[in-house]
């Protein structure tokens, strides 16, 4: 999926994207929080005089617990500094929306034991994800339980940066329902980067993780390398299709021991017969055709 078009294309859109924020930028404030357990919604906690993040801010969460049970916005988050275990919980009904720059989960080097976590029962909505990629013993986690996460603009990185260097460890687990949904692109030319040592881990058969466009090879490129995995297995039990109707590639965990399918095994189940039938009865007469004025 690399290439020096997507590159310029990224880097076009990122000069275009800084141009057009630039007044907000240079009106951010930097909120801290040093330690503790509490709510992000709570001003007493933040270090700006009893004032939180606003979505033109940098919050910066030194260590300790954040629970976030409604509609916040920021502009960067920098999660977790390496002394001691940091974490964001974003509970359901909550929301964190960082429509410019992105989530960073790692920024010191803590190693398995000071990890830095985010967990997600509600929903995230970031520009860009980073997890554990500014150093070498940098451990970022992400769980989804049943919640969602979208990255919108740029990047998702795990275990590395944009410009490929400064690995760190990054974990992200999807469950009960839970969707990681990627639709930005990365200057490396992909949207998902995942480094050695680094996985998405796909924990029970609700989980969701879903690229825009035809990701299927590069996807399933990443499963044999054992960089995306099911709960059963490293490589096996994990479907990857393309959907045409909303432009999507799936990764989800399937029930079936096969690893291949034929053309005739429509839903992916391991067997030919009447469900594929009545999958393909379901398309019939149906044309994509864009040049003819008579398709559906």
């Amino acid at each position: 999926m690399s290439n020096n078009s997507g590159m310029g294309k990224w880097l076009c859109l990122v000069m275009c994207t800084f141009v057009a924020i630039l007044p907000s930028v240079c009106n951010a404030v930097t909120f801290t929080w040093w330690s503790g357990t509490g709510a992000w919604e709570n001003g007493a906690n933040w270090d700006q005089g009893g004032l939180i993040p606003g979505e033109s801010d940098q919050a910066n969460i030194y260590t300790g617990t954040v629970t976030i049970s409604t509609t916040q916005k920021c502009f960067v988050s920098l999660i977790g500094f390496g002394v001691s275990t940091t974490t964001l919980d974003i509970q359901a009904g909550g929301s964190l929306t960082q429509a410019v720059t992105e989530m960073i989960i790692g920024i010191a080097g803590g190693g398995p034991t000071a990890p830095s976590v985010v967990n997600v029962e509600g929903t995230a909505t970031l520009a860009s994800l980073r997890i554990g990629g500014e150093g070498t013993n940098n451990y970022g986690i992400m769980n989804i339980n049943g919640g969602s996460v979208t990255v919108t603009s740029f990047g998702t990185y795990l275990g590395t940066r944009w410009d490929n260097t400064n690995t760190g460890i990054a974990t992200v687990n999807i469950s009960n329902g839970g969707t990681f949904t990627i639709d930005g692109m990365g200057a490396l030319g992909n949207r998902i980067d995942i480094k050695d040592g680094s996985h998405v881990n796909l924990l029970d058969s609700t989980a969701t993780l879903k690229v825009k466009d035809d990701y299927t090879t590069y996807l399933q490129g990443l499963i044999n390398a054992g960089k995306i995995t099911g709960i059963n297995s490293p490589r096996c039990f994990l479907a990857v299709s393309f959907h045409a109707d909303d432009g999507y590639t799936y990764v989800k965990e399937s029930k079936c021991i096969c690893t291949t399918f034929p053309p005739e095994d429509m839903n992916h189940d391991c067997y030919v017969d009447f469900h594929d039938f009545a999958f393909f009865a379901q398309g019939w007469l149906s044309c994509t055709n864009p040049i003819d004025a008579n398709c559906l």
